[in-house]
């Protein structure tokens, strides 16, 4: 089985680039922390709407990917053999807030209610929710 689940943050804008056969590509890196002390950078691509949903991310934001590992090889301008390592993404998973004009990604809750007038049905101000066993669908 080859199954890839990442959690991370771009490490750069994403660029929409189109291939020689009009499909939509965009090539990103994920830096994931493997532990306390260390973070890997994760090449990697997606195609058509994927690639297309991801354009409009911004360096710092947090996203969940799931794919496949692939590898491929080129050679270099040098004549030489390059091997490389991608996750072909097939789902993204949008975890910050989506922020176009601000400079940094801003990933902290905010306390002001949202512009739909949303209201979470579980938030009851730190307090008890009363809820019966007969409310419950199980």
């Amino acid at each position: 089985m080859n199954s890839v689940n990442l959690i991370g943050n771009l490490t750069a804008d994403i660029k929409l680039e189109t291939s020689s056969n009009q499909t939509h590509y965009a090539r990103f890196s994920l830096a994931v922390r493997r532990d306390a002390n260390h973070t890997d950078f994760i090449n990697c691509v997606a195609f058509g709407k994927t690639a297309e949903m991801l354009s409009n991310q911004l360096k710092g934001s947090k996203i969940g990917v799931s794919g496949s590992w692939q590898t491929g090889s080129y050679q270099n301008q040098q004549g030489q053999k390059v091997y490389t390592n991608d996750c072909s993404v097939y789902r993204v998973y949008f975890l910050s807030p989506l922020n176009k004009d601000a400079d940094t990604c801003n990933t902290a809750p905010s306390s002001a209610a949202p512009a739909n007038n949303y209201v979470d049905p579980f938030a009851n101000n730190g307090q008890a929710i009363d809820i019966s066993d007969n409310d419950l669908p199980f």
